[in-house]
């Protein structure tokens, strides 16, 4: 019985270290996403003029790091979280801006911006293709 049982959690143990890890905002750990390692959170493309994001201060350029305090792994998730947070006036975003950190506030609501992910560099050219072709 003794022998079965070790079998048993060894195959149990082993299952469980493939589920990956999540933190509270629904993200992977940064060491446990898969992919190439690269820097976290989202660059930005466009920022509408006269936009809560250009009135708080954003660049095109700027990496958007967290909103609201959860991590952005994807345009979706900003877009989530922009139509998902209740009950404040503004939300705060953590930003980078070259080697500089930001905390910027904007009012509630859609951000008025356009971002992508970090990509590989075979990805990004051919992303900049794609967008060059429209």
């Amino acid at each position: 019985m003794y022998n079965g049982m070790s079998h048993y959690l060894k195959r149990v143990l082993l299952a469980l270290s493939l589920i990956p890890m999540v933190s509270a905002s629904g993200m992977p750990p940064l060491q446990n996403r898969p992919g190439p390692p690269g820097p976290p959170g989202l660059i930005v493309e466009v920022v509408t003029p006269d936009s809560p994001s250009a009135k708080a201060g954003l660049k095109v350029g700027d990496r958007i790091l967290t909103y609201e305090e959860r991590e952005l792994g994807s345009p979706a998730a900003l877009e989530a979280a922009e139509g998902n947070t209740f009950g404040k006036q503004e939300i705060a975003l953590q930003a980078r801006r070259g080697e500089e950190r930001l905390t910027l506030k904007a009012p509630l609501g859609s951000l008025g911006i356009k971002v992508r992910p970090e990509l590989p560099p075979t990805m990004l050219r051919l992303y900049e293709e794609g967008r060059e072709a429209l």
